[in-house]
């Protein structure tokens, strides 16, 4: 039987986490002297493409060392805080797994943040493979990720599926060639594509119109 393989984005498609993303960096804007920014406005700075992204975040241009470790140790705090599961995603995660579906989480957050995530929400057991930004050369829109998954899980790209809720998801997917689900269930983005699902409970259905 041919591997089959279900990848998802971790935050606004796995969990509710967009919150405690925005207070850590408006946390750290204030250490630096900025005003806090709405957290819709940080939400579209970071899953949207620009190349100027710690000009926008932080009047830099680039992620300095005092930026990250302001942000990094509040984030650890607070990573968890107000954390949740979209509603009906641990008894989908258990479906896919029973059916065989290989399962992976691609993610641009760092690791010390996503083992932290997973393990209070205790979802890790569901994943066959989990890859972060900071462990890859080449984080999404690049379908780097996308390809390295696929290489362990030993999956071709047209037996695989990407889950994610940003433009990012949509171009890493279309790079490597693999199959796209819009995830609509929780922020709402202005760009089109094939498959999208805007309530989480058809997520199924529309895996298995794919595959």
């Amino acid at each position: 039987m041919k591997n089959r393989c279900v990848i998802f984005d971790l935050d606004e498609t796995l969990v509710k986490s967009s919150k405690n993303l925005a207070n850590s960096i408006n946390f750290t804007r204030q250490k630096i002297g900025l005003e806090s920014l709405e957290e819709n406005l940080l939400d579209n700075y970071i899953n949207e493409l620009h190349d100027d992204l710690p000009l926008k975040l932080y009047d830099k241009k680039e992620f300095s060392p005092e930026v990250r470790e302001i942000f990094y140790k509040h984030y650890i705090d607070t990573c968890i805080d107000d954390l949740k599961l979209y509603d009906g995603m641990a008894e989908i995660l258990k479906n896919l797994k029973n059916d065989g579906i290989k399962l992976a989480i691609a993610t641009n957050s760092y690791e010390i943040f996503v083992k932290k995530m997973l393990k209070y929400l205790d979802i890790e057991k569901y994943f066959n493979v989990i890859i972060c930004a900071d462990k890859v050369r080449y984080p999404k829109p690049s379908g780097y990720m996308l390809g390295y998954i696929m290489t362990i899980l030993d999956v071709r790209a047209k037996d695989c599926i990407l889950v994610g809720d940003s433009i990012k998801d949509y171009l890493s997917a279309k790079d490597e060639k693999t199959h796209f689900i819009k995830a609509s269930w929780g922020v709402k983005r202005d760009f089109k594509c094939k498959y999208e699902c805007k309530d989480l409970n058809t997520l199924i259905n529309t895996i298995n119109q794919i595959f």
